[in-house]
């Protein structure tokens, strides 16, 4: 249950609550929210996911500066993807500088989007340097990340786990297999999805029960 909730599959959490008993713990309305805003940035629709966020938290922006100029940046970028030259230099003069004069850690990130605007695809054929590759800004990819930060600063915000128990649980368990394999021999899992061991296990024999509980 805490996996659907975090990650946002609200008709399975449903259905999940419906066949177990187990109780989602908050409002699964509120997964719709979450999971539209993420739609909406990962289409590259960032004004429209900010009006959501303040819809569901007017501060949420607010107190999270570094979030906020991240939105902004993406959005002058969804600009200049669309050719909206002029739009975006008046996009940065009014809303991306601003937020640099006062935190002067999204110089950097400034720089390498005004760059891009100068530039268009010819940003593309410089060389990516530590901190500096304006060609990046229009990876997909970055839209992908955003709307995970935003999902994050929107789970917390509702006082939930910022990250679903069951990834964490699956790594520390890849983990423990790899540290106790460098010692002594048993049976791991070595298809996650299907849980398959290797050797594998009858488990209703007695030499597997004792393998299982070692």
């Amino acid at each position: 249950m805490n996996y659907l909730v975090v990650e946002g599959y609200k008709d399975a959490a449903e259905l999940f609550a419906k066949e177990t008993g187990i109780k989602a713990g908050q409002d699964l309305a509120m997964i719709t929210q979450r999971m539209e805003i993420r739609s909406e940035i990962q289409h590259g629709r960032i004004m429209a996911a900010v009006d959501r966020i303040n819809t569901l938290s007017s501060e949420l922006l607010d107190s999270h500066p570094g979030l906020s100029f991240r939105l902004a940046q993406q959005q002058m970028i969804e600009m200049i993807r669309s050719g909206e030259m002029q739009e975006a230099l008046d996009f940065a003069q009014e809303e991306l500088a601003p937020r640099a004069e006062t935190h002067t850690e999204f110089l950097r990130d400034l720089e390498n989007t005004m760059t891009l605007l100068v530039l268009g695809e010819k940003a593309q054929q410089l060389p990516n340097l530590k901190d500096y590759s304006p060609s990046s800004l229009l990876n997909i990819n970055r839209r992908v990340r955003l709307a995970n930060e935003v999902n994050l600063a929107l789970l917390a915000l509702q006082s939930n786990e910022k990250e679903s128990k069951l990834p964490l649980m699956l790594r520390t368990l890849h983990w423990g297999q790899e540290a106790l394999a460098k010692s002594t021999s048993f049976p791991q899992i070595v298809d996650y999805p299907s849980a398959a061991f290797e050797p594998p296990i009858s488990f209703g024999s007695s030499s597997s029960s004792s393998a299982s509980s070692s």
